[in-house]
């Protein structure tokens, strides 16, 4: 049998939600994030092999985040991202979907004393590593 010493990383979507500040989720929708995070989160862990899941908690994710969280024209663009993400086929194409919401969180308005570019020059960073 193989032992695993050490647990896996977070999967990407767990990631990014993680350091998503409480200001920047809303009710959008009728979703209460404070009562759909614990489903979202056992979702992400029990679906973390399956693209097709993680895909769809990444656009659940999308979806809960409040009016100013994302860039100005994401909107123009959403349902052709939400389109991509969605039919994500491998692991890359779903990490591409995934960095371009992170682009366009607006990370900075909910960052206090700066430091937000060096925090998204080391996510562009680890976002890169692995492709080929």
């Amino acid at each position: 049998s193989v032992r695993h010493d050490t647990p896996p990383p977070p999967p990407p979507p767990l990631d990014v939600e993680e350091r998503v500040p409480w200001e920047m989720v809303s009710s959008a929708e009728g979703l209460d994030w404070s009562l759909a995070r614990p489903f979202w989160l056992q979702n992400v862990q029990e679906g973390r092999h399956e693209l097709c899941t993680l895909a769809q908690a990444v656009g659940t994710l999308e979806s809960a985040l409040a009016e100013g969280a994302l860039r100005r024209g994401w909107e123009e663009g959403r349902e052709a991202w939400l389109g991509e993400l969605l039919a994500a086929a491998t692991a890359t194409e779903l990490r591409d979907a995934l960095t371009r919401l992170e682009q366009a969180i607006l990370w900075s308005a909910f960052e206090e004393g700066g430091g937000g570019d060096d925090k998204e020059a080391g996510r562009e960073e680890r976002a890169g590593k692995g492709k080929g």
